[in-house]
């Protein structure tokens, strides 16, 4: 899980960096780590 876990948050720096100031995102934000067809953006991942 150390894996996923890290990868969420460099998935978050990246979100963050291009997005975030349009978002309003925290500065802890985790993206999910697997391509979906439609983004989606959360605070806790499940």
């Amino acid at each position: 899980w150390d894996y996923y876990t890290d990868l969420a948050k460099r998935r978050g720096v990246q979100l963050r960096r291009n997005a975030g100031p349009n978002l309003g995102l925290t500065t802890n934000t985790m993206a999910e780590a697997y391509m979906r067809l439609y983004p989606q953006v959360t605070h806790q991942l499940a």
